[in-house]
């Protein structure tokens, strides 16, 4: 378990007192990554300072999880509810052995959490909707198409090489428990996903409009 105590901004991260220095997100989150290898995804995080939660805008699904669970404000708070709520927080899980429910009882009051499980899944799902389904899909399968016609040689596809070569890529480009499985080792370092692909299908699904989603089924 990892607690920082200290100041935050959107723009520069932390501030080290007295020092006055500043640590960027993106240097602290590559830290926490190199912790939580090495703990193998079992870091929880409490980042008490403003706008802890920012340093989340820095994950990337092809990279690994700075940390199993983790705790921080998305904006301001305030060294009174700090001083309320942590020394209850460790109490509690002192006296319950429940991290969650813990943070649920004190710090919850302010502060968001994310556990890697349900970053995991969220990060899948805004992969799936803006490269698989989403507007830039078109742009993806027309600079793959390209670069596999540059590796196999052709320089003036026919249209029927054309064709061939966007139907295999469209098919590859399909999201699928492929997904799941490509990005889960790296990114929960180890841990088995708690979920699989119809769990992400089915929040895919309610959240298509229902004409959006007949007009996709009609096309594809």
């Amino acid at each position: 378990m990892l607690h920082v105590d200290a100041h935050g901004t959107v723009a520069e991260g932390l501030l080290l007192a007295p020092s006055g220095e500043r640590v960027g997100w993106g240097e602290i989150i590559e830290d926490l990554r190199a912790l939580n290898i090495a703990t193998d995804n079992n870091l929880t995080c409490i980042f008490a300072l403003c706008f802890g939660l920012h340093l989340y805008k820095q994950v990337s699904l092809k990279r690994p999880v700075p940390s199993y669970l983790f705790f921080a404000p998305p904006a301001e708070i305030s060294v009174g509810f700090l001083e309320a709520q942590t020394l209850a927080f460790y109490r509690e899980i002192n006296r319950t052995s429940n991290v969650t429910a813990a943070f649920e009882a004190t710090l919850g009051g302010v502060m968001e959490s994310f556990h890697c499980q349900g970053l995991f899944l969220q990060s899948l799902l805004r992969y799936i909707r803006t490269h698989c389904i989403g507007r830039m899909r078109k742009d993806r399968l027309e600079r793959m198409v390209t670069a596999v016609l540059q590796r196999d040689g052709i320089v003036n596809p026919s249209s029927a090489q054309l064709k061939q070569t966007r139907r295999k890529i469209r098919e590859s480009l399909k999201p699928g428990q492929k997904l799941i499985d490509v990005f889960a080792p790296s990114f929960l370092i180890g841990r088995v996903p708690a979920f699989s692909y119809a769990d992400l299908d089915r929040i895919l699904k309610r959240s298509v409009p229902s004409g959006r989603s007949q007009r996709r089924s009609a096309s594809s």
